[in-house]
């Protein structure tokens, strides 16, 4: 890849426009690619982060929510990776 340096300076010799040039060499606005989206969330995953941003849930309740996120990663820690749960988990009533 070129300096921007020596791009800019080529073109003030040739008169040429230095954003059409950034453009062709793929270092412009129009070459670069667009940004990845972040990969889907979980919605059980969205909600535990709803809840800890929202002003509205106590913070004994944010407490709680993180204890069992550190438990459950120290467990994780401790333990091979599994394969993932192919469905829904059935929560305990």
């Amino acid at each position: 890849m070129p300096e921007i340096a020596k791009v800019q300076a080529f073109c003030r010799a040739v008169d040429a426009d230095f954003a059409e040039a950034l453009d062709a060499l793929g270092m412009g606005e129009k070459g670069r690619p667009a940004p990845t989206p972040p990969p889907p969330m979980p919605e059980d995953v969205l909600t535990i982060l709803r809840k800890l941003a929202d002003p509205n849930v106590s913070e004994s309740q944010k407490l709680a929510i993180r204890s069992v996120l550190q438990m459950l990663a120290a467990q994780l820690d401790d333990r091979p990776a599994a394969e993932p749960p192919s469905g829904p988990v059935a929560a305990d009533a």
